[in-house]
Formats: C-alpha cells, structure tokens, sequence
C-alpha cells in the first residue's frame, strides 16, 4: 500500500491492533509500515529478518513523528540490511538500557546545574531494582505504560499515594529527556554512542493519584509549640546545629533545611529581618527571600 499523511489519517481503529505496510517494490531491506492500535494510536515501524526471524522496530508515533522522518529512519536501517548478520548491523539496532537512561539523565541534571535532586533519581534507580521491578538492563524504548504502571503498583498498593506519584513524575522527567537525548549536543549519551531512539513517553497516560498535596495540612499552634519543647527538654542530646537547623526550619514556616543549611551570613539582613538564599542552592535555581521572626533572628544570631 502506498502511505501518505491522507491514507495514515483514514486507518480505522479495530478491537485490535494492525499493521500496513508500504510497498515499494524492494526485497531484501525491511518494510516501513504503520500500527494502528485498538486505542487510536498508530505507530511508524520498521519489519526486517534477524537470524530468520521477524522483528519489529518502533521508530515513533505518527503525527508527532512524521512520515518523512520515519522514510529517513527506515532509509537509513534499510541501507544496512544487508549486513544483518555482521557486528555493526546488531549494535545498530540496539539502544540504551534503563540504566544508560538514567545515567544519562543525571548527568544532564547536573549539567543543569540540579545537583540537590540528582541523588532523588539515584535512589529511585535502586529501589526499581531491589524490589526486583527492574534489572537495570531493560532496553529503554521498549518500557510500555503497563510496565511502568506495574512499577507504581509496589507503592501505591501499599498505601503509599504521595510517593507514588512523586515517583510517576520523577519517571515522566527521565523518560521525557529519553526522547530528546539523542539530539543533545552535551549529552553523555551521544559522547558514548548510545542511542535511545524513544518514540514516546510511557508514564504520560498513566492515572495520576490523589495523594495528599503540600499545603493541605498546616501544624496548629500548640502542636508546635509541643514540637519546642521536645527540643528544649527532650532525654535526648543532638548537636547544637541540628537542632538550630531544625527549629529555623520550623520558625521560617517550612524552608527547606538544605537551602537553610547553605544560607551564607553576608546575605544575612538582620537590621530589615531577612535572609536571602543564593540561587545556587535552591530548588528552583534562583535566589530566595526569607523574612525573620524574632524566634528565627535569635536562633541565627546564636
């Protein structure tokens, strides 16, 4: 069949998916086609023979991956199927695991300049492979939005909404890099020739969970006041500037103890009551005014 952007858009979705293929009149090189699933979503493949048999290549999904750059991946595939039983064949058609991805990604956040969250997404990495979800060898484009789901699943079947979703979101982020990584000039990826080739992200329809949000709930005066005085008279010894940082983290109404922890005196303003925090070390990369109760001023100024 001949395809076009007209007949692509005209394919019917059925109670399952199908394949059609273009033929151009070639043996030997594969066939660019098109999957249509029972969702609506239609996907550009590439069929060819590996050791005799059939094998399947996502190369993206149509209309955000056009026809003329699936006609220029399949070219490119194509003009190696003759190879197909030679070493460079093979790596060709091999892409980047999780654990590149990953790897990958870290890197690009520590480009970036995220070096407070980089250790969030080396955490997450371990625990997908300890609760044995993941060996960190899976090809990357291959990850569907079932097996992601399933990931989920481990937390969320546990009570555990709010990190659920944090980790649904974490994942968005490392997959929604995947797909661009190929075509970063600094990435890590491209300087090692790893190829990703991801089509589309897996976590982008998945079912987002009614986890509590922060904001929803607020400690009550007495609560902390209750919280004061466990430091003060608490059995207990904790060095003197954990317990300043714990307690300006309560007195500045929930600042981050990392950003605190940071905070530099030459952006102290005692005499106007407020501390700045340098960009460098907050989350969203610029720099932050904090006002000072007199509870926070003592506790600084000791």
């Amino acid at each position: 069949m001949r395809l076009n952007d007209s007949v692509i858009k005209n394919l019917k979705a059925t109670d399952q998916s199908y394949y059609v293929f273009r033929n151009d009149g070639t043996r030997g090189t594969g066939r660019l086609g098109i999957k249509v699933f029972p969702s609506g979503r239609k996907s550009f493949v590439y069929r060819f023979q590996l050791d005799g048999k059939r094998k399947f290549k996502t190369l993206g999904d149509w209309p955000h991956y056009t026809l003329d750059q699936a006609s220029q991946r399949y070219a490119e595939l194509a003009g190696m199927t003759h190879k197909v039983r030679t070493e460079n064949f093979v790596k060709k058609m091999s892409y980047g695991t999780l654990r590149e991805l990953f790897a990958a990604f870290i890197a690009y956040k520590e480009r970036e300049g995220h070096r407070s969250t980089v250790n969030e997404y080396k955490i997450l990495l371990d625990q997908l492979i300890k609760r044995k979800l993941i060996t960190g060898n899976e090809t990357a484009n291959e990850i569907t939005p079932a097996q992601v789901t399933q990931w989920l699943q481990s937390w969320a079947k546990n009570g555990f909404l709010a990190q659920a979703d944090k980790i649904r979101k974490k994942l968005h982020a490392v997959f929604a890099y995947g797909i661009v990584a190929d075509n970063d000039p600094l990435g890590t990826s491209v300087a090692t020739g790893i190829e990703f080739n991801i089509p589309h992200n897996p976590t982008t329809n998945i079912q987002k969970m009614n986890a509590s949000k922060p904001g929803k709930c607020y400690l009550s005066f007495a609560e902390i006041r209750r919280i004061d005085l466990i430091f003060k008279e608490s059995p207990f010894e904790l060095e003197q500037d954990l317990k300043s940082l714990l307690m300006l983290g309560i007195y500045t109404c929930g600042q981050r103890p990392f950003e605190l922890a940071h905070a530099q005196k030459s952006l102290y303003d005692a005499d106007n009551n407020k501390l700045t925090i340098s960009k460098e070390f907050t989350k969203l990369n610029r720099s932050n005014v904090v006002y000072i109760c007199e509870l926070a001023k003592k506790t600084l100024d000791e």
